[in-house]
């Protein structure tokens, strides 16, 4: 959600710049911006985590696809929805609330694309890693050791 945050800020600086003619974000831009992507982000998590659980599936990568599969249809519709909202701020003039706009439509955009990649990738490192952490080994007996327990077991014969 960082990085959403981040890569909207500097997208939202050049369109800014570029377009706008401002070289530079108002002083509220970044943190009505990281308000807004903060509050959706974890939202968004919460309901994707909370669909997670509700699968039955034993494999976490299947429970994590189904998850967000049937949770992708409502979180494009509201980043739509809301994006258009706040892409009704822009004809206002008011470069803030234009910075503002483009820094929470840019990070929307960012969030339902980069979340979902995020989370099945790091739930892919995680059982690898898994696999190779609980993989054991059976330690090569020694014959020598060998040896010497089955003389232990023999009576002896004087």
């Amino acid at each position: 959600m960082l990085l959403a945050y981040e890569v909207s800020l500097g997208i939202t600086r050049i369109v800014s710049k570029f377009v706008l003619g401002d070289p530079m974000l108002s002083w509220n831009t970044p943190f009505f911006t990281f308000i807004m992507l903060m509050a959706l982000g974890v939202d968004y998590s919460i309901f994707l985590m909370v669909r997670f659980k509700d699968e039955t599936q034993p494999d976490l990568k299947d429970r994590m696809l189904n998850a967000a599969t049937a949770i992708g249809a409502v979180v494009i519709s509201a980043a739509i929805i809301l994006s258009g909202t706040f892409a009704a701020l822009m004809p206002s003039g008011v470069t803030t609330l234009i910075q503002v706009a483009l820094g929470v439509i840019f990070g929307l955009i960012i969030l339902v694309i980069i979340l979902p990649l995020t989370l099945s990738s790091l739930i892919s490192l995680t059982m690898w890693h898994e696999k190779r952490i609980h993989r054991v080994r059976k330690p090569k007996k020694n014959k020598k050791a060998k040896a010497d327990t089955s003389s232990k077991d023999k009576p002896a014969t004087d």
